[in-house]
């Protein structure tokens, strides 16, 4: 006969995804004002599993399930973030890797208006009358510091302009 084991599951954050590329590509290839114009530009896709994620706006002209142009995919978002950095093409990822680049003036973010909204980040532990006081600590501690909103994003709130 089998068990079935409940878990517990806690929001601790949200996280954003932002479209990004370094202020050189932008100045080169121009800078999209609408999701559809990615069709013609260099996209850096994530892979997980295999596959490229898909990258998702909210509203625009079309619906991209993935960002179908692009020379570069692979399993590595910092790596990613490098290569836009220098220029290679343009990034969707969450605000916490893109965060200290775009402070930093090596990434501008583009589409803002055409993001979807964030999705959390969840904390999961198996069910139990008593949770260990240690992991009751680190999600009371994580939830502390990151609602009501995390700090990249209060980082990147005065970084952040209305952009296209």
């Amino acid at each position: 006969m089998a068990t079935w084991r409940l878990d517990v599951i806690e929001t601790v954050a949200t996280q954003r995804l932002l479209a990004c590329a370094s202020p050189a590509y932008l100045a080169e290839r121009g800078t999209p004002w609408d999701p559809a114009e990615l069709l013609d530009h260099e996209c850096l896709q994530f892979v997980s599993a295999g596959r490229p994620e898909p990258w998702s706006f909210v509203g625009g002209s079309i619906e991209l399930p993935g960002c179908l142009n692009g020379r570069l995919r692979m399993d590595s978002a910092e790596a990613l973030v490098e290569a836009a950095i220098h220029g290679v093409g343009i990034v969707h990822l969450p605000t916490y890797l893109l965060a200290s680049a775009i402070r930093g003036g090596q990434l501008t973010p583009i589409l803002e208006r055409f993001a979807p909204r964030g999705s959390p980040i969840r904390a999961i532990y198996p069910t139990r009358r008593q949770v260990a006081p240690k992991v009751r600590m680190f999600i009371d501690s994580l939830t502390a510091a990151w609602q009501p909103l995390p700090p990249w994003e209060r980082e990147l709130a005065g970084s952040l302009r209305t952009s296209p």
